[in-house]
């Protein structure tokens, strides 16, 4: 195979209906705590992202968030394997934080590496 049709290789991609994407979302000043839970517990490779919830009932707002109409929250992206996404969900819901967070899974089709341009 030349170089030019390995670029069209896809690499190692994980395709099963067993993995799925863990959304978890929650409010900022719990950060930190959730990134140290998911570390504790061996995941290590994670994705946290800054997010707004709308429709939050206006007495657990702020007045600058009421005007702005959204609260301040941070989600994480996990792509595991459904029954440890269980296990996740499960475990930092014992947790004090647990009954602060949101969470969701999405059947993942298909995550991996990008494909390079090799020489």
């Amino acid at each position: 195979m030349t170089a030019k049709d390995s670029r069209n290789e896809i690499p190692e991609v994980r395709e099963s209906a067993e993995w799925v994407l863990l959304t978890l979302i929650a409010p900022r000043e719990l950060e930190e705590a959730v990134v140290d839970w998911l570390l504790d517990h061996g995941h290590e490779g994670f994705t946290s992202f800054a997010c707004a919830g709308h429709g939050v009932a206006a007495a657990q707002l702020s007045v600058a968030e009421q005007v702005s109409g959204r609260k301040a929250r941070v989600g994480f992206w996990l792509a595991v394997e459904r029954a440890e996404a269980e296990r996740v969900v499960e475990g930092i819901g014992r947790e004090p934080m647990g009954s602060s967070l949101h969470f969701w899974t999405s059947a993942l089709i298909a995550a991996g590496p990008l494909p390079t341009a090799r020489d």
